[in-house]
């Protein structure tokens, strides 16, 4: 056997086993839900929802929400190798202070953020300003 149909017989193996439609759907699922949350949340803190959906722009505006007007240049910082890592712990510690929601609220925005989206953004939760 030569090297490349070894290559190609990997590839289709792994295609065939990662890329399958249940896959998919579950992904394309995920990622809805993850922007009715965000679009929710972005709605109780007054900015328009369609703000969540453009990629790095959201993420400015995350920061405005959760740091305060002005702030949302922050979000550069998570762009820097090994800082981001923090910044990601801060942010998701401030989302669920704006929110009016604890430390353990914080933990679960940190590990599944579209599922915390959705609790954040459906339900009864009161954006505040945050808190400095």
């Amino acid at each position: 056997m030569d090297v490349q149909a070894y290559y190609q017989q990997y590839y289709q193996q792994y295609y065939q086993e990662y890329f399958n439609v249940p896959t998919i759907i579950t992904g394309i699922a995920l990622a809805v839900l993850g922007i009715i949350g965000l679009w929710r949340m972005f709605e109780k803190a007054g900015l328009a929802g369609w703000k969540s959906i453009i990629p790095l722009y959201s993420t400015y505006c995350l920061f405005e929400i959760t740091f305060g007007e002005g702030k949302g240049w922050m979000f550069l910082l998570m762009m820097i190798p090994c800082v981001g890592f923090i910044v990601n712990i801060f942010l998701a510690g401030k989302t669920a202070r704006a929110f009016g929601k604890g430390g353990l609220f914080a933990v679960g925005l940190y590990f599944l953020p579209m599922l915390f989206w959705l609790i954040l953004g459906l339900g009864q939760s009161v954006y505040q300003k945050p808190v400095a």
